[in-house]
């Protein structure tokens, strides 16, 4: 009873009633219960995907990096958790977090990383080398990211470098080349990264202030819409740079204006001071990802 009363405010999703209280920790941990994040993280794979070409990738490929994406987003989470869980005690929204609540040891949260490393290196393997040594670039980059709101303001563009690797291995998957629109794309989606991450930060903008901590939502807040307008603005202009080189068709971009036009709506209903609000505007980042992954399926054929 303790320990479910450690947990009580954290908000649980109706599949994991089903599941033993002892697993929950765990899935908050990894952030297994919240599914926006994670989708945001996919679909820059599924763009790639698109771009090469869907009709020629596997099915197995892409459940192998869906699944991928789970394992190493959930690493990071860990990662993230074991390196804040002092600071997350004195931010209201993260409180709740098992290794700040005390409902996980430190030596847990380490046999939960390694069982997601390890898992993650197996999917890993089952591709080329070419990916192989991509996705092993990135390691270094997934640990060094809950360090960065410590050292720059700009912790939201080098989640924006990590977040987005998934881009170039899922086109190394299927070739074994790296064209210079799939860095493009990557650049757009970096971009993006730094829009909706700069949104989600604005959440805990005072707690960080008091703590001390960094980010793009402390550092462009006096013209913090400016700032997102011209992020989102240019993710979409580099996404018309792609469509550019690769000669697709016109539809890809009625539909990037369609992006355009969500993006526009996002930034007009966002309240920056009401965490709630940004909160919503993340969660609707599902969308521009689905928008863009039909922009590219449409363009191609």
């Amino acid at each position: 009873m303790a320990r479910r009363n450690i947990l009580q405010d954290i908000r649980t999703p109706l599949w994991m009633r089903y599941l033993p209280f002892s697993f929950h920790p765990y899935i908050h941990l990894g952030r297994h219960d919240r599914l926006a994040a994670l989708w945001i993280l996919f679909f820059p794979c599924l763009w790639s995907f698109a771009l090469s070409g869907i009709e020629i990738v596997p099915i197995r490929t892409i459940i192998l990096f869906f699944l991928g994406a789970v394992l190493m987003r959930g690493a990071g989470c860990i990662i993230n958790d074991m390196t804040d869980q002092k600071i997350d005690r004195g931010v209201k929204r993260t409180q709740g977090r098992p290794l700040a609540k005390g409902a996980l040891s430190n030596k847990q949260a380490v046999l939960f990383l390694g069982a997601h490393l390890i898992l993650g290196f197996i999917i890993l393997l089952q591709f080329n080398l070419f990916t192989i040594l991509i996705g092993i670039a990135f390691v270094p980059l997934v640990i060094l990211y809950p360090f960065m709101k410590r050292w720059t303001y700009w912790a939201q563009l080098f989640l924006g470098f990590t977040f987005n690797g998934g881009v170039l291995m899922a086109w190394s998957a299927c070739h074994d080349y790296m064209p210079t629109s799939v860095l493009v794309l990557y650049g757009a989606a970096i971009l993006w990264t730094l829009g909706y991450d700069t949104i989600y930060g604005c959440q805990d903008r005072e707690d960080d202030i008091t703590l001390g901590l960094k980010s793009t939502a402390i550092l462009f807040c006096p013209r913090l819409k400016l700032f997102l307008s011209l992020c989102f603005s240019g993710m979409v202009f580099l996404l018309v740079l792609v469509g550019i080189i690769e000669s697709l068709r016109g539809v890809y971009y009625g539909l990037l204006s369609l992006v355009l036009l969500v993006f526009l709506y996002q930034l007009i209903a966002l309240e920056v001071d009401r965490p709630q609000s940004c909160l919503n505007v993340f969660r609707q980042q599902k969308v521009i990802g689905l928008l863009v992954f039909l922009a590219f399926l449409m363009g191609k054929f």
